[in-house]
């Protein structure tokens, strides 16, 4: 039987739907349920907002150190597990607003295509590697004279992970599709 063109373009838009369904849909992730990591990091993220608040504000920074900020000063030594402990503190309650909006919008994509543990691990290198790196420049500014005492932390790091993980799938798409 012969379809007229009108037919023709309707079943080549549905079989592009279905395609696109396929590959980003809920159902094309490992992990078909709920996005229970995104929702326990988001917990997490919250519960040391409060530990923040109930020991003396998000913005008081002897508050944020004595839990684990990041701080650089020049000829103290550095528990390296700030480098973790800062990724799950916020400089105020805006801070965490923004960086909670943007793992509850990429973090559920991102777990459904990577696993529950994958997704995990990627946000904590993540967020371990973005204060790593501010680590390193710091110190690298303190051997060139150039000094600052500051506090860093956030989940920024690990939000621009997900953004990363997020391009890194697409484009893995697109090259299949381009094969």
């Amino acid at each position: 039987r012969v379809l007229s063109p009108e037919a023709r373009q309707i079943l080549a838009v549905q079989e592009t739907e279905s395609l696109h369904e396929a590959q980003f849909g809920v159902q094309a992730g490992r992990s078909a349920g709920r996005p229970y990591a995104t929702y326990v990091l988001i917990a997490l993220n919250c519960m040391m907002f409060a530990v923040e608040w109930s020991s003396g504000g998000s913005t008081n920074n002897d508050a944020l150190y004595s839990l684990g900020a990041l701080c650089v000063v020049p000829g103290s030594a550095i528990g390296w597990w700030r480098i973790l402990a800062s990724t799950f503190l916020h400089f105020g309650s805006l801070h965490l607003l923004m960086n909670m909006l943007g793992l509850y919008l990429l973090g559920p994509f991102v777990e459904y295509r990577l696993g529950s543990a994958r997704y995990t691990l990627a946000y904590l290198i993540s967020g371990m590697g973005s204060m790593l790196v501010i680590l390193l420049v710091c110190m690298f500014m303190a051997a060139g004279g150039r000094t600052m005492a500051t506090i860093y932390v956030g989940a920024s790091g690990s939000i621009m992970g997900m953004v990363g993980a997020t391009a890194a799938i697409l484009l893995r798409v697109w090259w299949r599709r381009q094969s």
